[in-house]
This record gives C-alpha cells, structure tokens and sequence, in this order.
C-alpha cells in the first residue's frame, strides 16, 4: 500500500531511558524502547529490519520493512498498523499515539516524498483475525537527506518535482506513454530522440561528490545507447550502455573506468553511479557492481541531457527505449541508500515477491 502524507520536517525526539533501562534489564523486564509497556497477554510487535535505526535516506521515496512478531496460537494476522511522523511537537511513543495511521497488508510499505533534511520516527503492530492487536514494534527512526538537487518523475510532463525548476524538455519524437516502472515513462525511439533539462550551476559538479540515478528499459540491444550526459567536445562525463549490454561511466579525461554487465532488454533496472572523493561507483538493482577512478572537473555549459550523448551533434548514440524516476543528488550516497531507493521504487511499482535483498 502506498502511503504518502503531506510530511512536515523536524527533528527526531529521542528518548533518554538512562537508569531506568538498566534497571529494567537488571530485574529481567522485557519492554519496548519508545512505546509504552503492554498489557499482560498483549503479543509481543514487530521487528523493524529497514531502515536501521538513524540511517539517512533519499528524500524522494523510502523504503520501510520489518518481520512478524508473536502471533498466538489459533490466531492469524489479518494486517499492520504503521504510524509515523516527522514533526517532534506529534507524539507518537505511547500505545495510544499512531499518528498518519494507515492499514499496510504485509510486512514492508513506502513513503513517498518525504521531506528534506528532516527525521522521521515510526512504529508498526498488527491486527488479528479476533480483533486484537500486538504491541508495537520498537520506535523507528531515520532521517533524510537535504542532497536531492532534482527528481523527474517522468508522469507525462518532465518536471522537477523537488520544485527547484529543472525541468526535463522532450525533443523531438520523444514523449511520455503508460507502462513506465511507476505510471508513465520517457519514450524514445532512437534516432534523435531525447530530453534536455537546462544547465544550472547545481548540476555542475566540478571535482566534488555527486550521484545520479534513473531506472531504464532498452529495446534493443548491440549498440552503444546513452542514458545521460551533459558534456562539451572537451568536458563532461557520460553514462551509457555498450552493446554487450555492459552499463559503463566515462569522463572525457579520465576515459571509461567502470563497465559492468546486467542489463537485458525489455527489463526494467535502477541504474545509480556515485562518485565520493574520485571513486566512482556503479550500482545495479540496489547492488554495487563496480567501482573505478574519475577526479575529472565536470563544470560545463552543456545541458544535461537524457537518452542522448551530444545532441548537439546529433546523438550519435541514443537511447531506444524508456527511461523512468531519474534523480539527481549533489553528495556521493551509501550503499544502503542506494538499496533502500532500489526497494522503495520496486514495492510502489507493486513488485511482487520483492527481490530478497530487501528482507535481509
């Protein structure tokens, strides 16, 4: 189930339990960090396993699991009770405060655009088949990151939904058409086909940490086809697919230093590269698949451009397929972000089982 309030941003209120946790643990009490004791008979709640408690994500979908808790003889869970909030003046500690309730089906759901730079707590329970519920889970938190420069959607138009104004222009025969990975997606068909978004000085990275990422779906196969670029004649770096099917990164001076197979035709898969202090990064599928060495300075005037390598010259390499929820981060990202972001984008696609990597 998709859940995606209207999040207000605040800081995380953590609970101090000093002495009296020890005491606790001393006399063999059992509780729950954050949530007030249960009733006597009350099953025990649920595990949280994503996020780990205080790890930072993307502000643009997370992705939120956890394992079933006790469930007593006779009995069966019918489904879960999440709650969640990121404003620290909303209680939601005790056994009574579920604020932004909402019925999940299973064990994982996902936030949707939650707010920048700011921390979220939350906690799950479920409900039975007699009525009753468990106790809730220890309180969950994590915080997001303030990095997202710009989020393209690709839902029929190519806006920036961060609001920052950098808007993806279709050009020429590209366009949006239903089944992209989530709603619409950018089509291309090759030839001249493309999308510009202007050149800004955010998008300019010079030699400091950035990431990109977008989920792509070629057609065809046994040619090189541009993903994105934004480069000159004489700067700037490219990400691409070569035509073994091999996704590489290049930069104009440092050449292609990370080429690493996986993605098949007609297959949706997140492609995300990273770079932190000259390391490149490649991920597939929320997994790192290669690394290599690029401390090229890529300030240029060029724009960025989707589905096409220099369509100033013609696009000598496009792109003949589709191409869906593409971001854009000013900081280098964990690996955990990444798969977090992987997991997030497949459960509101509604992919179903989720790859295991997102129940560790």
């Amino acid at each position: 189930m998709m859940i995606s309030p209207l999040f207000s941003s605040g800081s995380v209120r953590a609970a101090v339990l000093g002495p009296a946790l020890s005491t606790l643990a001393a006399t063999g009490c059992s509780f729950h960090a954050g949530v007030s004791p249960t009733d006597a008979g009350t099953p025990a709640g649920p595990t949280i396993t994503q996020p780990a408690a205080g790890q930072e994500l993307i502000a643009a979908r997370t992705y939120l699991s956890w394992q079933a808790g006790e469930v007593p003889l006779g009995r069966t869970i019918t489904n879960y009770e999440f709650c969640s909030t990121s404003d620290d003046a909303i209680p939601i500690d005790n056994a009574s405060e579920c604020p932004r309730s909402a019925v999940v089906p299973g064990l994982f759901t996902f936030l949707d655009t939650p707010v920048a730079g700011a921390t979220y707590r939350f906690k799950v329970r479920a409900h039975l088949d007699d009525g009753s519920s468990s106790a809730y889970s220890v309180l969950g938190y994590f915080s997001t990151s303030s990095a997202l420069i710009a989020r393209w959607k690709m839902d029929d138009v190519g806006s920036d939904t961060t609001g920052s104004g950098h808007d993806a222009v279709p050009r020429n025969g590209a366009g949006f058409v239903p089944g992209g990975l989530i709603g619409p997606a950018l089509s291309l068909a090759g030839g001249d086909d493309h999308a510009t978004v202007d050149d800004a000085p955010v998008l300019n990275f010079g030699v400091r940490d950035f990431a990109w990422a977008a989920w792509v779906n070629p057609d065809i196969s046994g040619v090189f086809q541009t993903f994105l670029e934004k480069g000159t004649s004489t700067n700037g770096f490219e990400i691409y697919r070569r035509p073994s099917g091999g996704l590489a990164f290049a930069g104009h001076a440092c050449g292609e230093i990370v080429l690493v197979n996986g993605i098949v035709d007609g297959e949706w898969h997140r492609t995300f590269i990273s770079r932190a202090n000259g390391t490149v990064s490649v991920y597939i599928d929320g997994v790192l698949a290669g690394s290599g060495i690029c401390a090229d300075d890529f300030n240029n005037t060029a724009h960025l451009a989707l589905g096409c390598n220099s369509p100033e010259r013609g696009c000598s390499t496009p792109l003949q397929g589709r191409m869906d929820e593409i971001l854009a981060l000013g900081t280098a990202v964990m690996p955990e972000m990444v798969l977090n972001d992987f997991c997030a984008d497949e459960t509101a696609a509604g992919v179903d089982p989720l790859p295991a990597a997102c129940h560790p």
